[in-house]
């Protein structure tokens, strides 16, 4: 796993005490603007990815300034890859979002059709489908990706996490 995706990912969870489907599942555009002059910012986790229902969490700024240079640097190589190589256009059940009001976001779907859903109503298994449409082309809307560019599903970080356990164990 890269360095930077592996840290962002761990700081975010060590400072904003969001789970893992919590974590895994966040969409770039549920993440906090970032604050000069704020410690801790403020962000919610949507009811179909929490724990019961959704909640309003906070993240050490330092976190957040990590997954910027997360998304702009490694994120973004695997995004151009994944362009590159088309895998976009292949995902039979996207949705692409289209547009956005407050709470809503209007999506295009491989027929392209037009709706209207509410981010808060996505389980983790439809924000995988999920992708923003940019001048550069189509990129997942979740903050996690792997490095073929398509989203990391959120049960995989248990073994990521198992395997750096045992490596650390076997260094000491």
């Amino acid at each position: 796993i890269d360095y930077d995706l592996g840290m962002a990912f761990a700081n975010l969870l060590w400072t904003s005490g969001l789970r893992l489907r919590e974590a895994g599942s966040l969409l770039v555009l549920e993440l906090p603007d970032v604050d000069g002059a704020a410690q801790y910012l403020r962000s919610r986790v949507a009811d179909d990815v929490a724990k019961g229902r959704g909640r309003d969490f906070w993240m050490a700024a330092t976190a957040r300034h990590e997954l910027e240079a997360y998304i702009v640097s490694t994120r973004a190589a695997a995004v151009a890859k994944a362009r590159s190589k088309g895998r976009y256009e292949n995902v039979q059940s996207r949705l692409v979002i289209v547009g956005q009001d407050r709470a809503n976001l209007r999506v295009r779907d491989a027929r392209n059709t037009v709706t209207t859903v509410n981010p808060n109503h996505l389980g983790w298994r439809d924000r995988l489908n999920l992708f923003s449409e940019t001048e550069a082309g189509l990129e997942p809307a979740m903050v996690f990706l792997a490095g073929s560019g398509m989203p990391i599903e959120y049960e995989t970080w248990e073994t990521i996490f198992t395997t750096a356990n045992a490596r650390c164990a076997k260094l000491g």
